[in-house]
């Protein structure tokens, strides 16, 4: 009884700190960092100073620091502004992917030989190409969906994770904003602590977003799977088939070149002088 106790404390934990990540409300005080290029100017007006003194070592330090952030801040920003692009997308990707899946003919049969017979190697070696170019398309894309689906399996404790630390990385900074030892803050000091704060909430947001997102995504991630495999395999016969009937081909050309060149030098004996006596 007591072990049973214990197991369902710990989910009503887990389930309450669930739902206190997925409460994260995205931050809007990212607005407030500083701008690189500003930061860049101040670095390279301090950094020409011939003899700097400890202060002036200490903001070059910060801005160099702040520099670092912003780059991480720019790198987050480009990966939610790509979830989110990616994530109202997706119900109309899953549609139309789920509408492609149902054209697939469940036995798929491959264009017969006969249907095929009147083209000439050229246009075969053509048609195999187009095969060949759309096989390698759809690897590549199957390729990179059993990433997302292997990515998935372990997202949600990445991303709780991830937001669980951002939460207290947001608490802590604005504490050193707001604290009493603010008038002590430096101006670069001050700007390194915002830029740290935007970032904290921008990975907040992503986090909170992949948490969000992760169902629909994973959905999408299989009916592509399914889609692509389904699809590669019927090229795959297409590919055969051709394959086929281009060796057919070739070896009769090979096989009638013989024919023909034989039969030129057979005509040619027969008219020389020496055979006819």
């Amino acid at each position: 009884m007591t072990g049973n106790k214990s197991l369902r404390l710990m989910m009503l934990a887990g389930a309450l700190l669930l739902m206190v990540l997925l409460a994260w409300v995205p931050a809007t005080a990212s607005a407030d960092a500083p701008k690189r290029a500003d930061v860049q100017t101040q670095l390279e007006d301090l950094q020409s100073v011939e003899k700097p003194d400890a202060d002036t070592r200490q903001r070059i330090a910060d801005l160099k620091d702040t520099l670092t952030v912003l780059d991480d801040l720019a790198e987050a920003t480009s990966s939610l502004n790509s979830l989110k692009s990616e994530v109202k997308e997706a119900p109309a990707e899953l549609a139309k992917a789920q509408a492609e899946l149902a054209r697939l003919p469940q036995d798929y049969t491959p264009p017969s030989i006969a249907s095929l017979e009147g083209e000439s190697v050229e246009a075969l070696d053509k048609r195999m190409t187009s095969i060949l170019d759309s096989l390698q398309n759809l690897q590549d894309k199957l390729a990179d969906t059993n990433r997302r689906l292997i990515n998935a399996q372990s997202l949600p404790e990445r991303s709780r994770s991830t937001l669980a630390d951002a939460q207290q990385q947001v608490q802590r900074l604005q504490t050193q904003l707001g604290g009493s030892g603010d008038a002590d803050l430096s101006g670069t000091g001050r700007d390194l602590i915002e830029a740290r704060l935007a970032l904290a909430e921008t990975r907040g947001e992503l986090s909170h977003s992949e948490l969000n997102s992760s169902s629909l995504l994973r959905e999408l991630a299989q009916v592509r799977k399914t889609l692509y495999s389904r699809q590669i395999a019927n090229l795959e016969q297409d590919l055969e088939q051709v394959q086929t009937l281009v060796n057919d081909k070739r070896r009769n050309q090979s096989e009638q070149t013989i024919a023909d060149a034989t039969s030129g030098e057979n005509a040619a004996l027969a008219d020389n002088p020496i055979f006819q006596q």
